[in-house]
């Protein structure tokens, strides 16, 4: 099962900002240098974190099992509308790459089953977590984002929350995707992103010891 549109990370090629050194004498550029330097090395060193709050997140299963309660959507079949508040931690992980994890818990509303697909409508608590490597030249600058987000909008922006039999196709999800470009893409440094491990847990639907679980 697939969690919530871990979308593609498109390249942005970009250069590092070149440190200006002062201009009073050879002594002062080089005051100047290693004070730049340190402020470089303690932000590329420092881990950082963020938290955002969304409603209205499309939340999908594998393909195979999509049902007459499924909606569509770019990323596959949508069964429920979560709302959640996802913790991230960035931390550096080599030469110009970063580990952004999200911590997120809340609410899924379901009006299909996510193992078939058919009409079903419940309510309850999800936990998750996912990795992924981002390579940036640059920190990620967390004022980029909002205390709060729509999980989807349409070509306006305005919100589009995900119901029974809806078209979602062509909408743009603010996953993960998009709240990692927020992050890194303000300081036009951040090369790409790579997925990594993720785990969610549902609570009231059946599969195995009661709890949906998906690693």
């Amino acid at each position: 099962m697939r969690i919530r549109t871990i979308l593609a990370a498109a390249a942005a090629p970009a250069a590092l900002a070149a440190v200006l050194l002062g201009t009073a004498g050879q002594a002062g550029a080089a005051i100047t240098q290693g004070s730049a330097a340190a402020v470089l090395t303690a932000n590329v060193q420092r881990t950082y974190t963020a938290k955002v709050s969304q409603t209205g997140v499309p939340d999908t299963t594998f393909g195979s099992n999509a049902g007459n309660a499924t909606v569509s959507s770019d990323n596959g079949p949508v069964w429920a509308s979560d709302n959640i508040t996802r913790n991230i931690t960035i931390t550096p992980s080599g030469p110009d790459q970063w580990t952004v994890t999200f911590v997120e818990n809340g609410q899924y509303n379901a009006f299909a089953d996510p193992n078939t697909g058919n009409a079903w409508t419940g309510t309850g608590n999800m936990h998750g977590t996912v990795s992924y490597t981002v390579a940036s030249h640059s920190a990620p600058i967390t004022a980029n984002l909002p205390a709060s987000l729509p999980g989807m909008v349409d070509p306006s922006g305005n919100q589009v929350v995900p119901s029974a039999k809806s078209d979602l196709t062509g909408l743009t999800v603010q996953g993960h995707g998009y709240i990692i470009g927020l992050l890194f893409s303000g300081n036009a440094n951040w090369q790409g992103v790579t997925g990594g491990p993720w785990s969610y847990h549902y609570t009231g639907i059946q599969d195995v010891q009661g709890v949906y679980k998906q690693v």
